[in-house]
């Protein structure tokens, strides 16, 4: 991404170098806003929409994507959460959309999702992933699940996890992550 990209991109997301913070001697940043309100079609950011760093429904705002925050922090040194983090209910849908593409993509839902993966895909802080898990479990949209066994090699497997109830099943994330799914197949099928 050239210097003109990674600026609109940080402004965006409302990042300046005093608003980092520091754990565990590892730089972090959790974005209060993720838009560019650009009024209207805008070159740059059409761009990076085509590159995958950001996305828009109506070209006149404009949202850094995960794979945006990815590159942004490989090139800052600044590990970029998503703007998901602050608002529970905002990380709460994210989680079950992970949990819903992740159960769509296995078509028995016989694979939990871990915590720390949910985290890796959504960019979310763990704690957070956690509080919105309980919640979901709560709501009886998910539950706790593992598989375990011996593979074809010998090795014995065991994963902790997360994965949808059936009333999970029904949330309109999971039906449209899973209408995906069957379409991607039939067009592997189709290829053959």
């Amino acid at each position: 991404m050239n210097i003109r990209e990674k600026e609109l991109m940080l402004h965006a997301l409302g990042y300046n170098d005093k608003g980092n913070g520091c754990s565990h001697g590892k730089r972090y940043y959790i974005p209060y806003r993720n838009y560019y309100g650009a009024g209207g079609v805008h070159n740059t950011w059409e761009e990076l929409c085509r590159k995958g760093l950001a996305e828009t429904s109506n070209h006149s705002y404009y949202h850094v994507t995960n794979k945006g925050l990815a590159e942004l922090s490989a090139e800052l040194g600044v590990y970029i959460y998503s703007d998901s983090a602050y608002g529970l209910y905002k990380s709460k849908r994210t989680t079950l959309k992970a949990i819903c593409e992740n159960d769509a993509a296995i078509a028995d839902h016989w694979f939990p999702i871990s915590t720390k993966q949910i985290s890796k895909e959504t960019r979310l802080p763990i704690t957070r992933v956690r509080e919105s898990l309980k919640e979901l479990c709560e709501e009886g949209l998910v539950k706790k699940d593992y598989v375990g066994g011996q593979d074809d090699d010998g090795k014995v497997f065991c994963i902790h996890g997360y994965v949808l109830t059936e009333k999970g099943e029904e949330d309109p994330y999971f039906r449209e992550a899973n209408e995906k799914e069957v379409q991607r197949v039939y067009q592997i099928l189709e290829n053959k």
